[in-house]
């Protein structure tokens, strides 16, 4: 067991000292907040949306079994319009721009979910949509979502989700 743990650590000293960029322009060393937010799609907001709150978190790599976590950006925003036009407007603008909507809409109740639609570009992006239900004691009118742009570490391990984006869902 030891070795391993050795191991994993130094692929993440070899990790930390990469430099560099890849074929489609992400940084082969740690991705940065200031990278994440100076992406187009980093900051696409639903028109006429009210924002409500916007975070971002750089990525964190290494630890134990060598867990990643991507550099993201996640924006939190309401609208009177419905559900659907929302949909519409980012299915049009991410498939412009290249994305691919993967395969499944996700219901988990038990994060306050409604939906979650997931998209993807390439070996390292990723983009979510997530309508869900008012944890606000006095939640703002409209309709509220999450739209999360990430980057992922690169890394020679395997991507830590298929291109066919399967997701499950433990609902019962």
């Amino acid at each position: 067991m030891a070795h391993a743990v050795i191991g994993g650590l130094a692929e993440c000293g070899a990790h930390a000292k990469a430099t560099g960029i890849d074929s489609d322009g992400f940084p082969k060393g740690p991705v940065t907040v200031a990278f994440v937010n100076a992406r187009p799609d980093a900051n696409l907001v639903y028109p006429g949306a009210t924002l409500l709150k916007r975070s971002s978190s750089r990525e964190v790599f290494c630890g134990l079994y060598l867990s990643r976590s991507p550099a993201k950006t996640d924006i939190e925003f309401s609208t009177p319009d419905p559900v659907a036009t929302v949909n519409r407007w980012y299915e049009a603008r991410l498939g412009a721009g290249g994305w691919q909507e993967c395969a499944e809409y996700l219901h988990l109740p038990e994060y306050g979910s409604e939906t979650i639609r997931v998209f993807h570009r390439g070996d390292r992006e990723a983009y979510s949509v997530d309508h869900f239900v008012p944890v606000y004691p006095s939640p703002p009118p409209g309709n509220l979502f999450t739209a999360s742009y990430s980057v992922d570490p690169y890394t020679n391990l395997p991507p830590p989700w298929t291109g066919n984006c399967t997701l499950v869902s433990p609902v019962s």
